[in-house]
């Protein structure tokens, strides 16, 4: 049984709303001093490529959609790249000086200054988006301030959305971590140098689906029961790419450990109770959720669920309450609503933990005389590469 987990990494979309505007004109941050060919500079390229999306099995991807793939970089202050040493520690902070679209094919670079690299081949580019605090430049030690540090800083942390449905301009987006190390690539002074692959960035966030499958059936009071309110924006011992990215490998790619703020689910997770947002127009019927790391496994961890209840046009669905827990349902499982005979909780053994990067669908439909819900199994996993 494929557990409903789909992944979100591999995403080369971010910046995709704000990064057409740049097609028509180059950004451009100066902080003037000498010519340009007198400088050590850095070239980081990101693109967007085709989706990867494969029909059925575990091995497809599919892209995010809208502002999951959100980050303003025409504003210097809304993303913080690093550069580190092979021993993780603090070397500069990236400054980036021009944004520029290089082909009409959804590739770009980002150009910074780089005299702190000048004549290294080996060295690490952390790069950090969407996060509601950076750390103070004067608070990065060279040589001292680690990676580790920075991912568990108090500015590493986020509060959970109270509106699920994203919005840059009420400051609902998603934190974003990569890191990248590099071999082999000297950045020789006084010259511009390229490095040709990419930093793939993780998402802080799970992503929650609940997909009616059952045309002319709908949902009403869908809300999330059990969840953290505060998670990190990025994830506990990843010091390198080959952490998390094998190239679109499923089952070696992604973090899979969690990182809890204060190192356990919230005292008051249980009473976590928020309704789910759902995407206008979308068809099939789809509710949406995006929440920080949670432990589920636990045998003290209340058990996350959604709870919802039926709207049929004309027809009388008692007004019952369903709940879904996020564990391995097998293939055409049955649940009835609450109090019935068909909904038990799952099995122990059977539930799963909400990690970061990964989206976690049910696609129920309505059979029995409408009374009763058939919990689907997952038909496509997701991959949003973004590169940067």
């Amino acid at each position: 049984m494929q557990r409903p987990i789909e992944h979100i990494l591999r995403s080369t979309a971010a910046a995709l709303l704000l990064l057409a505007a740049l097609a028509a004109a180059s950004c451009v941050y100066d902080d003037g001093g000498e010519e340009p060919e007198e400088r050590t500079l850095l070239g980081v390229g990101f693109s967007l490529p085709l989706s990867l999306a494969e029909a059925g099995g575990s091995g497809g991807y599919i892209p995010g959609e809208g502002y999951e793939n959100y980050i303003d970089v025409r504003t210097p202050d809304n993303y913080r790249i690093y550069i580190f040493d092979t021993a993780d520690n603090f070397i500069a902070r990236f400054v980036p000086m021009l944004v520029s679209p290089v082909s009409d094919a959804g590739r770009y670079e980002v150009v910074g200054r780089a005299d702190a690299l000048a004549d290294r081949s080996d060295f690490k580019i952390v790069v950090l988006a969407n996060w509601p605090a950076y750390p103070d430049d004067s608070a990065l030690a060279a040589g001292s301030t680690t990676i580790g540090d920075l991912c568990t800083a108090a500015t590493a942390t986020f509060n959970a959305l109270t509106d699920f449905e994203l919005n840059p301009a009420e400051g609902r987006t998603i934190p974003f971590f990569g890191v990248h190390h590099y071999t082999g690539t000297t950045v020789a002074k006084g010259v511009r140098t390229t490095l040709a692959e990419p930093v793939a960035l993780l998402r802080a966030m799970a992503k929650v689906e609940l997909v009616v499958g059952t045309e002319g059936v709908s949902l009403k009071e869908v809300r999330l029961q059990g969840y953290n309110k505060q998670g990190y924006c990025a994830p506990e011992g990843v010091y390198s790419q080959s952490d998390y990215d094998h190239s679109g490998d499923w089952n070696a790619d992604y973090v899979r450990r969690l990182h809890l703020v204060g190192g356990a689910n919230d005292a008051a997770a249980a009473s976590a109770s928020a309704p789910l947002f759902r995407k206008s127009g979308s068809q099939p019927e789809t509710w949406v959720a995006y929440v920080p790391e949670y432990s589920n496994t636990g045998a003290a961890d209340y058990k996350s669920r959604l709870r919802f209840k039926l709207d049929i046009p004309g027809v009388d669905a008692d007004d019952k309450v369903y709940t879904l827990y996020f564990a391995d349902y097998g293939a055409d499982t049955v649940v009835g609503a609450d109090g019935s005979e068909n909904a038990a909780p799952p099995a122990d053994g059977t539930y799963f933990d909400l990690w970061r990067n990964n989206c976690y669908r049910f696609t129920v439909t309505v059979k029995g005389g409408l009374l009763l819900l058939n919990v689907k199994q997952w038909e496509n996993a997701f991959d949003n590469n973004f590169e940067f």
